[in-house]
């Protein structure tokens, strides 16, 4: 039969044992939403969080498909450098017509590069005093050939990240499995 629109409550469940276990993250079971992708998490996110006369930044260079995502929801794209190759905090300054910031920060997507903890908590600020949110797409980050996982930024700041994952680089793509953990105040919209 069919479940909750959220999604299996005993899959929720595993997911948050296997986030608490794999990257440190605690969240409710009722904060994760599954998906059938990042990409699809990306668009109910574009769906609900406010367009009008607002924009969205992302990560310059990123990936095309996502960013087809947020421009058909109708928002604005524009970009943030990746430099040396990290992600340019320096240059965000507090805006009111910004919707979200998405990064790929524990393995930036051409890149490869982490985000520096300073810069992390650049952009947790940077959300804050703009009133917007992060969309952290936790992309490959299971994948760490040496020293320990990388914290998320959801760590950081639950209530403004907004926390992106898929199982199609552990499991299979085929399954088109992924989740996205969402504040509380957002479930009802989501």
């Amino acid at each position: 039969g069919y479940s909750e629109a959220n999604g299996l409550e005993s899959l929720r469940t595993e997911i948050a044992r296997y986030l608490y276990r794999a990257r440190g993250i605690i969240s409710k079971p009722e904060c994760i939403i599954i998906t059938s992708g990042s990409t699809q998490g990306l668009a109910l996110i574009t769906n609900i969080l406010p367009r009008n006369t607002t924009s969205a930044l992302v990560e310059e260079p990123s990936h095309e498909g996502l960013r087809k995502v947020i421009t058909h929801a109708g928002s604005t794209l524009e970009t943030i450098l990746v430099d040396r190759p990290r992600l340019d905090t320096t240059s965000l300054k507090p805006r009111s017509d910004i919707s979200f910031v998405y990064a790929t920060p524990s393995h930036q997507y051409p890149t490869g590069s982490i985000l520096p903890i300073q810069r992390r908590i650049d952009l947790i600020r940077f959300a804050e005093e703009s009133d917007c949110y992060r969309v952290e797409d936790d992309y490959d980050s299971e994948f760490r050939y040496q020293g320990q996982p990388v914290s998320s930024l959801y760590e950081l700041n639950s209530n403004r990240v907004i926390y992106l994952g898929s199982f199609s680089k552990t499991l299979s793509p085929a399954l088109r499995l992924g989740f996205m953990i969402v504040p509380e105040n957002l479930l009802p919209a989501v």
